[in-house]
């Protein structure tokens, strides 16, 4: 029997009889079994659609029907229904990632309703069917605590200007705001605000002003437990000239403290992700992994990046942010020679295939644009390089990942001196930086004689198991005639790579991109003692 109560004008709906069986499926899957409330809650709304009731589904009959809950109920003041809407539309989510991924039928709960959407796998979008649970906030209506209400225009803007700068951002979602416009003038429970939103996230602010100065507060807050995570007041000169500036900057290190790799925001998801025993992670908790392994080098957790990142594809094929990640580690185990030579063209195929990928489902995507940078700067290509870095540049100036290695192949493609501005410049937007930031300015200061600095530089790389961050103490202690230590990172290189000085060469040309550089440093390693006079 067809389901005429949810049938759709553009595609066939699953009858009653299949979405009865999905249903089925559903709550006797292992994550539902063990959680009845949520069983109840699904099996309620969908029976009351399939019976033409589904205009009646409120948190009031919900309450009622489901929860236990008498006439006195209040969806107000009481959130359990929005609360536990939110739980099961996550629930449903994970369900389709992982035992229902080849179910036939979607069962969806849609943000904002409590009506089920029921319709055939098939005819369904990827977002629809495999959506990643990503970090969300709300960017509320920054205030201004005086009378004059010119200056309500001011912190509108930079309302304006945060949600634009934070929108640039792929790895987090932000709420329009046309949603939270109504929360300007409102004192509010982070939490229960949080479950009506749908975000785990709010930024608040408020401003004040004497004169010319004035000072811009703002505040980050988890919405489940309303804790402020982090705060900081901006002391500004306010003229009428530099009224645009102000925003501007103000938005921009706002953002970039939030949002960007090794963040605030994505930062907790990492650590959340360390910490976390569960084994059914959905497409965003893979890619993190690509963020992880940037913080190592290290060989064994670029398998596991790339483990996750090609679960994470599976999951959702229209992931742009998973693809890049993909590509870049592809072009990175080219690079670090984590595969035989025999097979790194190969790789370094894939790498360019996934880059295209990335582009394609993402064009507006900064970080496929610089997956896409990558690939061609580790092809040697540096026009093609600095086109693609340009346009992901452009798309998101504040993501300190993207800047700092377009400095970095800068650097390697022989200019110094701007790819060093681009490097330094992605260490002020974020403090919280890889280690390997420090290796190109460390080379640096070496072939500048500055060997105390460059000594300092490599200590901050903190990336034991990457043979760069050895070669680099090998030059060093070698120039400063510290034997004893030079002997300690040979040893630390051996056993990194074991077999580099049979292929130093190649390893050395996958990273630099000139010839002059290349011959350079080979000849210093020699005069190491690292390598012998043939290679």
């Amino acid at each position: 029997m067809q389901n005429k109560h949810i049938a759709d004008e553009h595609h066939p709906q699953p009858s009653i009889d299949e979405t009865q069986a999905e249903l089925a499926r559903i709550l006797n899957s292992s994550e539902f079994v063990s959680s009845p409330k949520s069983s109840a809650f699904l099996r309620y709304v969908v029976e009351e659609t399939l019976a033409s009731r589904g205009s009646y589904l409120k948190a009031f009959s919900i309450a009622l029907a489901v929860f236990g809950k008498d006439e006195s109920f209040d969806s107000q003041t009481d959130p359990i229904v929005r609360v536990q809407a939110v739980r099961l539309r996550k629930m449903l989510t994970q369900y389709y990632l992982e035992e229902g991924k080849d179910d036939p039928v979607v069962i969806s709960l849609i943000k904002g309703s409590y009506v089920p959407k029921i319709f055939y796998k098939a005819d369904a979008s990827s977002n629809e069917v495999s959506r990643c649970i990503i970090p969300s906030i709300a960017v509320l209506p920054f205030r201004y605590l005086g009378d004059n209400r010119d200056y309500e225009y001011f912190v509108d803007g930079v309302t304006e200007e945060i949600v634009i700068k934070l929108s640039c951002f792929n790895e987090i979602q932000v709420v329009a705001r046309q949603s939270t416009q109504s929360y300007k003038q409102k004192i509010f429970d982070p939490k229960i605000l949080g479950e009506k939103l749908e975000v785990h996230y709010f930024l608040r602010g408020t401003m004040r002003k004497a004169g010319s100065q004035m000072r811009l507060s703002v505040e980050l807050i988890q919405a489940s437990n309303s804790s402020t995570l982090w705060a900081k007041a901006f002391d500004k000169e306010l003229t009428v000239d530099n009224i645009i500036q102000v925003q501007d900057d103000i938005a921009n290190k706002v953002a970039s403290t939030i949002a960007q790799p090794y963040g605030l925001l994505i930062g907790k998801e990492m650590r959340n992700l360390m910490t976390s025993t569960t084994k059914n992670l959905t497409a965003y908790e893979y890619f993190l992994r690509f963020y992880q392994y940037q913080l190592t080098l290290s060989q064994q957790d670029a398998q596991w990046a790339c483990e996750g990142l090609e679960r994470a594809v599976q999951l959702d094929p229209n992931y742009s942010d998973a693809w890049a990640g993909l590509s870049t580690m592809y072009a990175d185990i080219y690079r670090t020679g984590y595969v035989d030579v025999e097979q790194s063209q190969g790789i370094l195929d894939k790498a360019y295939e996934y880059a295209n990928t990335a582009v394609n489902t993402g064009p507006d995507n900064a970080l496929a644009h610089f997956a896409m940078y990558y690939v061609h700067a580790t092809r040697h290509d540096k026009e093609a390089f600095i086109r693609s870095g340009k346009h992901a540049l452009a798309l998101n100036p504040n993501n300190s990942l993207i800047v700092a290695q377009y400095g970095i192949e800068l650097k390697n493609f022989g200019e110094e001196e701007e790819g060093l501005a681009f490097i330094e410049h992605a260490m002020a937007l974020n403090p919280a930086h890889p280690g390997y930031y420090h290796l190109p300015i460390g080379f640096y200061h070496f072939y500048h004689g500055r060997l105390h600095k460059a000594l300092r530089e490599a200590e901050k790389i903190n990336a034991s198991d990457y043979y760069f961050t050895h070669i680099l103490f090998i030059l060093i202690y070698h120039a400063l005639g510290e034997e004893g230590k030079k002997q300690q990172s040979l040893a630390e290189l051996k056993r990194v790579d074991p077999g580099f000085t049979q292929h130093a060469r190649v390893a050395i040309e996958r990273w630099i991109h000139t010839q002059e550089k290349t011959e350079r440093l080979l000849a210093d390693l020699k005069q190491a003692g690292l390598l012998n006079g043939n290679q």
